[in-house]
């Protein structure tokens, strides 16, 4: 599904910039540009984020 129309970003692409270390959405932006235009995308950006901060909460210690 595409996420950000203004740069052709895929969930895919966002999902992998999470993945390679991505943790905010300037992050995301930086990685594959999603959230840089318009910002339209931001909001579907950042609930990616946290779903992933959800599924994989920091290890305390």
């Amino acid at each position: 599904m595409i996420v950000c129309l203004c740069k052709g970003v895929s969930d895919r692409d966002v999902h992998a910039a999470i993945d390679q270390g991505s943790r905010t959405v300037r992050d995301v932006g930086r990685c594959c540009r999603a959230g840089t235009d318009c910002g339209a995308c931001v909001s579907a950006v950042r609930d990616m984020l946290q779903r992933k901060r959800s599924r994989n909460p920091p290890a305390s210690g």
